[in-house]
């Protein structure tokens, strides 16, 4: 979740770190803004998925630190450094902030499955490969992590996994999980 600013991006790429990311790796250092040049990243506060990351999307650690999902490459850049893009720091907290109060009233409400489908379709129109017959979203997460965005029980999670692959919405791997048409589906 990001807005995109060319004129930031370049000063950040020409003036700040380059850092290469493996899967698993963690972001704790708030005294720096991160951009994510590929891969993909996650944002925690304590044991919550805040956000993730992709390509051109900036990082604004505050209260929270960040776990790698895939390999990839960061440009990472000291906040003391960007005073002249005060306004557009200001854009991403308030842009994240109404961005959150929006999922938790999606996590809020509704039933179980459509939650659970709405998130899972997010992600596959975010970061999915589209393989002609599925979209494959390329990494994966533990059942307890999905149930605490969607506000439910791990268990509930696995008990719709199950009824969902055995009608082929959706196929799980250690790899990540294909979207066979969940998209289709109306909950």
């Amino acid at each position: 979740m990001s807005i995109f600013n060319r004129d930031f991006f370049d000063f950040v790429l020409d003036n700040g770190e380059q850092l290469r990311i493996s899967k698993g790796d963690n972001l704790k250092d708030s005294s720096y803004i991160y951009i994510v040049s590929d891969g993909i990243v996650a944002e925690y506060k304590g044991d919550v998925i805040i956000d993730i990351y992709r390509r051109k999307e900036t990082l604004y650690l505050n209260g929270t630190f960040a776990v790698c999902l895939s390999s990839g490459k960061l440009y990472r850049i000291k906040k003391s450094m960007l005073s002249n893009y005060n306004d557009y720091l200001f854009k991403i907290v308030d842009y994240k902030s109404q961005h959150l109060i929006g999922k938790l009233h999606n996590i809020c409400t509704g039933r179980v499955e459509k939650r659970l489908a709405d998130l899972l379709c997010s992600f596959g129109d975010k970061y999915g490969i589209h393989n002609g017959r599925s979209v494959f979203v390329p990494f994966s997460m533990s059942r307890s992590r999905i149930s605490d965005m969607i506000n439910c029980r791990a268990e509930t999670v696995s008990r719709i996994f199950s009824d969902w692959e055995s009608k082929s919405f959706i196929e799980i791997s250690k790899e990540g999980f294909d979207l066979c048409n969940l998209h289709q589906q109306k909950f």
